[in-house]
């Protein structure tokens, strides 16, 4: 009976193993940027403007080329004090709210305009969102002999991007989504697995900065390894990372792994485990519901999830 119990379990981690992919197909511990990402410049005040203080900010393409014009020779003396002030003041807070970006005018509309689309999308159809900040990189290499920096994320902010009518034009603004900050659990593990590493943890009262410089101090530990603050806007997919934290309950495992009827699923007469059970766990999941009138994916999964205790808890 024990041997059973504890087969069943190594089944039920195998699933859990299966859904996190520790090679570079995974953009989560090999990031390369596309067409549609949006490369942004400024780094220390984001975190807070988006998160801590609840502001959206706005996109600011590179500045154009100056032209070898006449100037217009106009001194601040000229102009009337409170007209200076006030001028000065409201550059200021709309500085405070911009997103500096590496691109030009042309390429960053179209940029944020094809991102804004299919994150819509997503969300129409599957129920989630994928949009994301990223916030810092690790640059780490699979060997000694490696050349080329592989790019993994650190820091994961859930974001959602609109255009909006800030008079007098459109503008595209992005707001911080009222959902958990992931750290990189792909990284977590593959660090783990391959390289003795524990990477640090991040919440809400760290300060991204100081996460950075935490994460630095641990790759010190292998040449060539560095971290960079680094910010990408795009799209990264967790649908199977949050099955694979779901998984990670030791104790709602060990109830499930002595239940006659998952035994029966995930085991056969010969102990092979059955893989079917992994994909009826996916269907729940990650099932493309849209706008049908279903539930939407995580909310049924968690109904599932919740069927699945009561059936075998019992």
């Amino acid at each position: 009976m024990q041997n059973t119990t504890l087969t069943t379990l190594q089944s039920l981690d195998h699933i859990r193993q299966r859904l996190l992919d520790l090679s570079k197909r995974n953009q989560l511990l090999s990031y390369k940027e596309k067409a549609r990402t949006v490369h942004i410049v400024n780094t220390t005040i984001i975190f807070h403007k988006l998160v801590s203080e609840g502001k959206s900010m706005t996109f600011a393409p590179l500045p154009k080329p100056l032209r070898n014009t006449t100037a217009i020779n106009v001194s601040c003396e000229t102009l009337p004090p409170p007209y200076l002030s006030q001028s000065k003041e409201k550059n200021k807070k709309a500085q405070e709210t911009l997103l500096h970006t590496a691109h030009n005018e042309e390429v960053l509309e179209r940029r944020c305009k094809k991102l804004a689309q299919d994150a819509r999308m997503a969300i129409e159809e599957t129920g989630s969102n994928l949009l994301y900040l990223a916030l810092g990189f690790l640059h780490w290499y699979d060997d000694k002999l490696s050349t080329e920096p592989v790019k993994a994320p650190l820091i994961l902010m859930p974001v959602k991007l609109e255009r909006v009518h800030l008079p007098p034009t459109y503008e595209y603004v992005l707001s911080y989504r009222d959902e958990d900050i992931e750290t990189n659990i792909s990284l977590a593990e593959k660090l783990a697995n391959d390289f003795n590493l524990v990477l640090p943890r991040f919440s809400h009262q760290t300060e991204p900065l100081d996460y950075l410089a935490q994460v630095a101090e641990m790759a010190s530990e292998i040449p060539r390894w560095q971290v960079v603050p680094d910010i990408r806007l795009d799209f990264f997919s967790f649908t199977k990372l949050l099955m694979y934290k779901d998984l990670k309950n030791d104790s709602w495992a060990a109830k499930l792994a002595d239940n006659a009827n998952l035994k029966q699923i995930l085991v056969g007469e010969n102990q092979v485990m059955i893989p079917s059970l992994e994909k009826q766990l996916m269907l729940f999941h990650t099932l493309n519901q849209g706008q049908s009138g279903k539930l939407l994916p995580n909310k049924k999964y968690r109904l599932f999830k919740k069927l699945l205790k009561r059936k075998f808890t019992q």
